[in-house]
């Protein structure tokens, strides 16, 4: 990463230096291939614990990157296959919610995905996969939730109040707090 940086600021100073573009892309395609290498052993180390759930999001995080890349897609609908397998709902509709949920958690969605387990777990409350990703969503929305409130914190500190009101603004999308409206307040 620090080589890619170099080569960026490289390229700052002199657009046009041939050779600097050429390391600049064997770096950039190497830290590639390697966020790739560590998401697939990630995935497949959570497949042998049997947290499918962890695994689907390393597998979600590589087609991300290339979403043509026919292993994650194979993998990932493996996995799929896997929760649903596990999966034992009393009703069609909670089929359904479930597999919207997923498909929302692969997005990165983890709001609406939390909401469609949430409505599982209304009828269903001891599904036991409807539960983990439920913990799963809530997992992730806390961790973001948490970067866009400490970024805007620091942004604030730094008097930049238009660019803290903008990430309190992506902040309270995942979770409405006094802490986030008060600082809005204090902003407007």
């Amino acid at each position: 990463d620090e080589a890619k940086k170099d080569f960026d600021i490289a390229l700052i100073w002199d657009p046009d230096n041939e050779e600097a573009k050429k390391f600049y892309i064997l770096v950039e395609s190497r830290i590639i291939t390697r966020k790739i290498s560590e998401s697939f052993l990630n995935a497949r180390k959570y497949i042998k614990k049997g947290n499918y759930t962890e695994a689907l999001f390393y597998i979600n995080e590589i087609l991300k990157i290339n979403p043509e890349n026919l292993d994650a897609k194979v993998l990932g609908d493996s996995i799929e296959l896997l929760i649903k397998e596990k999966s034992k709902f009393v009703s069609k509709e909670n089929v359904d919610y479930f597999n919207l949920g997923i498909e929302f958690f692969k997005r990165g969605d983890y709001v609406k995905a939390r909401d469609y387990f949430l409505k599982i777990l209304e009828i269903e409350s001891e599904n036991k996969e409807a539960k983990e990703y439920y913990n799963e969503c809530i997992g992730k929305i806390e961790k973001i939730y948490s970067f866009y409130f400490k970024r805007a914190e620091n942004l604030y500190k730094d008097k930049r109040y238009v660019e803290a009101k903008n990430i309190l603004e992506k902040a309270i999308t995942y979770k409405n707090t006094e802490e986030v409206n008060k600082m809005l307040k204090d902003i407007d």
